[in-house]
């Protein structure tokens, strides 16, 4: 699929695995990517590569805080083309 204007891949890909006690979600995409400074700075409160009134920069802040609390991770990098998001969590099943 092309985003309006043919800028570029909108391919999403989601996968969930289980293995010794660990879920993993990984998120891609096949976009441009995270710029080195916007990924350095992600998960920090209010910031956002949106424009002004767009967004708080909040969410992955928030993202991050819950699956934490949870016991997991998240992570982001770039997956040349496109951004990989990554969450571990324990696995809850009895």
């Amino acid at each position: 699929m092309m985003e309006e204007g043919g800028g570029g891949d909108l391919r999403l890909e989601i996968a969930a695995t289980a293995d010794a006690g660990v879920v993993r979600l990984v998120i891609r995409d096949y976009g441009p990517g995270f710029s080195a400074d916007t990924l350095a700075h992600l998960f920090e409160p209010f910031y956002t590569t949106k424009p002004t009134g767009e967004g708080l920069g909040l969410g992955l802040t928030i993202s991050r805080a819950i699956i934490e609390r949870l016991g997991g991770t998240l992570r982001a990098e770039n997956a040349g083309p496109g951004a990989r998001f990554e969450i571990l969590l324990k696995d809850a099943t009895p």
